[in-house]
């Protein structure tokens, strides 16, 4: 095989023009880039109210305080969230961080939505006032079958949309369809702020008001140097010798201790609202190569292709599929070309979030399966056509081994 470049597994489209120019604007008005990314957050995606913060995580962390406060234990105790089984290790350490109890549930490995029979009950365990939901790598799921058993249940539903960029449900943006909505804008989800995150609220729910500490000033220029940082290792031949370091943990899912929530940075926010187009544009690619790879992956044995529902038009912030021995099926780590696990456990295996968690007694096949066997394919637009049939043909050899 002739030789495989090593690429970022997600790529958010930032140029240096676009660096130096949300840089400039940033100084020259710091309280304009924060009014203009909450307006056009607020236009997007059909919030009442945008909560700019330091990131996706600590939106989140906001979201279940706030909610808590909402609709509070009658027993007093702390609040008591719902969280799904399979997701982004960053969703326990909200949860922590939010002081909250926690209840899981399964999720369905065919179209990582939340298993219906565990979903429901885990909203109508006694004292959960919120769950959220997690549309993953930009594959939507049915939402009004989950929007009935939560207001069934009395119980707000967050929507953690930090991988939705892109993808809509119904016609309408993931990210527009919670009580209380999560947005991300680190480097690796499509659309990037570098760092930052939004939570938008909906009328009724979430009128508390967040008194958020502001960044550092020197927390720009710490931006504006991990853009630059960014915008280089989206080429390959800068990305591989990174990549090729065990010990940086590149590509790896690890967790990280909550942080105290704080106002997202005015270079972040300039940032986010100068690179829109070129997310969008990115988006469009990440569409087209995805279906470059259905087209060819349907036929291969040992394939198993993510179902997306009636109705759901993905973003694919890349492309899940499952196989039948995971990542480790490919014979070399890390494997080439932007080809990543998945999350390597359960949420509810992790041991900082294990003493949070109210039904211990449960297991969740679901999500065992899904960090077993699902794989993710790079579907970003600085792939060329050439690696585009290298991918396919590392799936076609691992399939042929299996």
């Amino acid at each position: 095989m002739s030789f495989l470049s090593f690429h970022l597994p997600t790529y958010s489209p930032l140029s240096l023009g676009t660096i130096w120019g949300a840089a400039a604007r940033s100084v020259l008005s710091a309280r304009e880039s924060a009014v203009g990314l909450s307006a056009l957050l607020r236009d997007e995606y059909e919030a009442d109210r945008v909560v700019l913060t330091g990131s996706g995580a600590q939106a989140l962390q906001l979201a279940i305080e706030g909610a808590g406060g909402e609709r509070a234990d009658p027993r007093g105790g702390r609040p008591r969230v719902a969280l799904p089984a399979f997701t982004c290790f960053e969703v326990a350490s909200a949860a922590v961080g939010a002081g909250a109890e926690v209840v899981i549930y399964d999720v369905d490995p065919e179209t990582l939505a939340p298993d219906p029979p565990s979903f429901r009950d885990a909203v109508g365990c006694g004292g959960v006032a919120a769950v959220v939901v997690s549309p993953l790598f930009g594959v939507p799921i049915e939402w009004s079958p989950l929007r009935e058993i939560a207001e069934a249940a009395g119980v707000i539903l967050i929507e953690d949309a930090a991988q939705g960029d892109g993808a809509r449900w119904g016609g309408r943006r993931l990210g527009s369809m919670g009580d209380l909505s999560v947005l991300s804008f680190g480097r690796g989800k499509g659309w990037s702020g570098i760092r930052g995150g939004a939570l938008l609220l909906r009328d009724p729910f979430g009128r508390r008001d967040f008194e958020l500490e502001r960044p550092p000033g020197v927390e720009d220029l710490s931006l504006a140097i991990a853009g630059v940082a960014q915008w280089g290792l989206g080429r390959p031949s800068l990305y591989r010798f990174p990549r090729s370091l065990p010990w940086l943990g590149l590509g790896e899912t690890r967790w990280h201790d909550p942080t105290p929530p704080r106002s997202m940075a005015r270079l972040g926010a300039a940032l986010a609202v100068r690179s829109r187009a070129a997310a969008e544009a990115e988006v469009e690619r990440r569409r087209e190569n995805a279906a470059f790879y259905l087209e060819r992956l349907r036929s291969l044995d040992g394939v198993e292709i993510v179902r997306v529902p009636e109705g759901g038009t993905p973003g694919y912030l890349r492309l899940p599929v499952r196989l039948p021995r995971g990542i480790s099926g490919f014979g070399v780590r890390p494997a080439p070309l932007g080809i990543e696990a998945a999350y390597p456990r359960p949420i509810s295996e992790l041991p900082q979030l294990q003493p949070h968690i109210v039904n211990t007694d449960r297991a969740w096949p679901g999500a065992v399966e899904l960090s077993r066997r699902l794989v993710t394919l790079p579907t970003h637009s600085r792939l060329t056509h050439h690696e585009r049939l290298q991918v396919i043909d590392l799936v076609r050899r691992y399939g042929s081994s299996s």
